[in-house]
């Protein structure tokens, strides 16, 4: 999948990626975000 740094902003990118996550179940929103939370 090509890159899409001159085509969509930072702002732009981060809808999307709000957007799918919004479709995830539970366990897959508490998983990723227990999988981010040790990222950090």
């Amino acid at each position: 999948m090509p890159a899409f740094g001159d085509t969509l902003s930072e702002p732009e990118t981060l809808a999307i990626l709000e957007y799918l996550k919004s479709t995830w179940g539970e366990q897959e929103r508490a998983f990723q975000w227990q999988d981010s939370s040790q990222d950090r």
